[in-house]
Parts: C-alpha cells; sequence; structure tokens
C-alpha cells in the first residue's frame, strides 16, 4: 500500500539492508506512544523487518556491486521516505485502534 502510496517516481536510491536495518530502528524509536505500544507488537513489527533485511542481505552478499540496485528493486524496493510513511501511517493507525480499547 505504501509503495502505491508513494511510488519512486523521482529515482531515490533503494535502501540497503544495513541502511533498512538503521532506519527501521531509527522510525521504532521514534514511536510517539512508547507508553502504550505494546512490547510483542514492537518485536513482531521488528520481526516482519528483519525478515526483508535478510533477504536483502544475502542477495548481497551473493552478488557483485552493479547487481545490487537490481535485487533491491526485486527484493525490498523501499526507499527512505516510504519507510518513513510506512512508520507515520502505522503510528496513526496504532493511535486510532488504542483511542478505542
Amino acid at each position: 500500500m505504501i509503495k502505491q502510496m508513494y511510488p519512486n517516481i523521482n529515482k531515490q536510491i533503494y535502501l540497503s539492508s544495513v541502511q533498512l536495518e538503521e532506519k527501521i530502528k531509527e522510525e521504532i524509536s521514534k514511536c510517539p506512544f512508547n507508553n502504550l505500544v505494546n512490547e510483542l507488537f514492537i518485536k513482531e513489527l521488528t520481526e516482519f523487518f528483519n525478515t526483508i533485511i535478510k533477504k536483502v542481505r544475502s542477495k548481497e552478499t551473493a552478488i557483485s556491486q552493479n547487481e545490487i540496485t537490481y535485487i533491491h528493486n526485486e527484493i525490498a524496493n523501499m526507499t527512505e521516505l516510504q519507510i518513513k510513511e510506512f512508520f507515520k501511517l502505522l503510528w496513526h493507525k496504532y493511535h486510532k485502534v488504542a483511542n478505542l480499547i
């Protein structure tokens, strides 16, 4: 959904596995509801992204530098903007649900 809402029309650089991992940690640490967010939720969110990061990392180590851009397009295809917007939407939805409980 985020990729459709924020397509990479400006040809931004796709994040490497290291960049992706750093960006995910950064966005999770910025959570505006730290006291409300369930630890299990954060763990599952981290595991979700770790699966993607591992796939990207395994492909990066198995190929030449020239092919890395192609691999990112095929596996992760995530830009910094897309990650930021994903988390913005995630925290917004989490806040809505938390207020209903």
